[in-house]
C-alpha cells in the first residue's frame, strides 16, 4: 500500500460513492505515480514542464480516468490527493482540471471536440490575470470585436497562466463586444495566439 492510501484507507467507510471497483482503481493510480516520480526531474529544470504533460498522457492511455456519475467527483478528489502526496506538482495529471469549465459551459459540439482531447490526456490552461488588475476579473481589458464574418477578434494579454508551457488550449476570459465579461477556449496552436515563458522573480533563499 502506498502511503497515499494508507492515508485514504481509514475514509473508505465513510465514502460510499466510491466501491471496491473504484477503490482499485485509485490503488493502481497511487501504485503507478510512486513508480514514476522516481523519475522526475527536478522542480526548476526545464524538461520537468514535459515530463509532467507526458506522465498526464501515459496516465490516460491506462485510463485512469473518474468514473461516470455522482461517484466521479469523489473519485477525482481522491485521485488528486494521491497524485499531491507524491508530488504538489502532479494536481493536474488526473482529470479535466481548467477544461471542466468547457465541457459544462461550452457548445455542445465544442465540449465533445475537448472532452475527446481531455481523455487523451491534453491539458486546458485558464487565462483571466493582467498586469494591470491582479485577480480582479472587472479590471478585464481583453477585449472582442465583431468581424465581418460574424466571428469575434479578441485582442489582449494575458500574464500568470496556468500550465502555460503544457497545455494544448485556454480558457481566456474576455470583455464580449457588448463589454460583458464572457470566456472562450482558445486552441494554443491559434496563430494568433503566442505565448511567451517568463522565469518568476521574488524572494531567492541566500546562504
Amino acid at each position: 500500500m502506498t502511503p497515499a492510501l494508507a492515508w485514504l484507507e481509514p475514509l473508505r467507510c465513510s465514502v460510499p460513492e466510491l466501491d471496491a471497483g473504484a477503490w482499485g482503481d485509485l490503488g493502481r493510480l497511487s501504485c503507478e505515480l510512486a513508480r514514476q516520480v522516481t523519475t522526475a526531474p527536478a522542480t526548476g529544470d526545464p524538461s520537468r514542464s514535459r515530463w509532467l504533460l507526458d506522465l498526464r498522457r501515459h496516465l490516460a492511455e491506462r485510463v485512469y480516468h473518474a468514473p461516470a456519475g455522482p461517484s466521479g467527483l469523489v473519485w477525482q478528489t481522491c485521485a488528486q490527493f494521491c497524485a499531491g502526496v507524491h508530488d504538489l506538482d502532479l494536481r493536474d495529471v488526473t482529470g479535466a482540471g481548467h477544461g471542466a469549465m468547457v465541457l459544462s459551459d461550452a457548445a455542445e459540439v465544442t465540449a465533445e471536440t475537448w472532452r475527446a482531447r481531455l481523455d487523451r490526456g491534453d491539458l486546458v490552461g485558464i487565462a483571466v490575470t493582467e498586469r494591470h488588475g491582479g485577480s480582479r476579473v472587472q479590471e478585464i481589458t481583453s477585449q472582442a470585436r465583431l468581424r465581418r464574418d460574424g466571428r469575434w477578434r479578441v485582442s489582449g494579454e494575458k500574464c500568470w497562466v496556468s500550465r502555460l508551457v503544457e497545455s494544448a488550449g485556454f480558457v481566456v476570459f474576455f470583455r464580449a463586444p457588448d463589454s460583458r465579461i464572457t470566456a472562450a477556449v482558445v486552441d494554443a496552436v491559434d496563430h494568433g495566439l503566442e505565448r511567451e515563458p517568463i522565469a518568476p522573480f521574488g524572494l531567492v533563499p541566500r546562504l
